[in-house]
């Protein structure tokens, strides 16, 4: 832990946590539970000069705990500062956080990566990776808000050559009891996010399996969510966002009229220009033997939204997959591949591309009790 402190990993150096184990069990918590292998608190952190940071193998148990609240980080950051720079390296890797029988009062939040008011730079050729990482899940009671990437009121920037991945997490839930359940892989709320300078931001095959469980409540799930976030991909950038799996099958679901929506990208505010690519394709949700009041799905949600593609840039939503079977809605269903609300989309200069192809929504042996709506492409009050 650090505060007021700051830290500097540079010239080849390296900097280890990994093959750490946290075991919790048969206990009672009154008040908040903070778990967290990296905690930064008015802090800097610089990682630079071919050097690297390898946060590996660490593990985590819980069973049989009964909490108030309980709030776990892998790297938890508040006023802060973390620099990836000149080849440097962050690397998250092959953890596992496994957890049964466990209840709360209030709510559970966990998080891979959560930035407060921080600035956190990936550049020159140097790369940030949370990847290979599995949360499983079983018999819980509470309330859950889970982010793999979390940031608020930050700033977020893959500049000169860098890489941002979030690849190839697992995220598994059988016979549990959720109350009002949302999980994000990337969630931003009033902070900037730019990947410019020939960079990467690659968020691909992340996988959620909800097999056995009931939720109560509303229940949402996002790849990625940004909330007046203003995301700018620039500079011959690409922002992939593919091959993920939504698994929802053999769930009951009780939203007492709330909707319940799955969604791989829902921002405002984006620009894709020079010659960048915003790139969603390969996606597939699945839902199966599901019994609730409604059920959004879509691809691509902007809402609020000013969207410029512009400068010889593209945006893709290709070759994704939505699938609705065996399932009873006593209201309504809809789904969209893309989706505008109250937005202006605009695709202008030479070389410009919006393409939305080989997509697929299949509805199959299914009860809906109010309305079906089914879109390839919906602008509502939108230009």
């Amino acid at each position: 832990a650090q505060r007021e402190s700051s830290a500097v990993v540079k010239y080849g150096g390296t900097f280890t946590l990994a093959d750490n184990n946290l075991h919790i069990s048969d206990i009672s918590v009154t008040g908040v539970f903070w778990v967290n292998t990296f905690y930064l608190d008015d802090a800097g952190f610089t990682v630079n000069t071919a050097s690297t940071i390898a946060i590996s193998n660490n593990n985590m148990v819980a069973t049989q705990v009964a909490l108030q609240d309980w709030d776990c980080a892998v790297i938890h950051a508040t006023d802060a500062s973390i620099t990836i720079d000149t080849g440097g390296t962050i690397l998250i890797s092959n953890s596992v956080a496994a957890v049964s029988d466990v209840s709360a009062g209030a709510a559970w939040f966990w998080k891979a990566m959560f930035l407060t008011d921080t600035l956190f730079k990936v550049k020159a050729a140097s790369r940030f990776s949370y990847s290979d990482n599995t949360l499983t899940s079983s018999t819980l009671k509470m309330g859950w808000a889970m982010y793999l990437i979390g940031c608020r009121q930050s700033a977020i920037t893959i500049d000169t050559g860098s890489t941002f991945a979030l690849d190839r997490n697992i995220i598994g839930f059988s016979a549990s009891n959720l109350e009002s359940w949302t999980s994000v892989v990337f969630y931003g709320f009033e902070s900037h996010i730019f990947v410019n300078s020939n960079s990467l931001m690659s968020i691909t095959h992340n996988e959620w399996d909800l097999t056995g469980s009931t939720i109560v409540g509303a229940m949402s799930v996002f790849v990625v969510q940004w909330e007046l976030c203003s995301p700018i991909i620039s500079a011959s950038s690409t922002f992939i966002l593919s091959g993920h799996s939504m698994a929802v099958t053999d769930v009951t679901l009780s939203s007492d009229g709330m909707d319940w929506s799955m969604m791989l990208l829902e921002c405002d505010e984006c620009t894709v220009s020079d010659t960048s690519t915003l790139s969603i394709s390969n996606n597939k949700i699945l839902i199966v033997d599901v019994s609730t009041v409604s059920w959004s799905m879509a691809i691509l949600t902007l809402k609020e939204s000013d969207t410029n593609i512009k400068s010889g840039s593209t945006l893709a939503l290709d070759n994704n997959y939505m699938l609705f079977s065996q399932s009873t809605l006593s209201s309504f269903w809809q789904t969209f591949v893309i989706l505008t609300e109250y937005s202006q989309v605009t695709v202008d200069d030479t070389g410009s591309t919006v393409s939305i192809s080989n997509n697929e929504i299949s509805v199959a042996v299914t009860t809906i009790g109010s309305y079906c709506k089914m879109n390839m492409y919906s602008s509502i009050n939108s230009s």
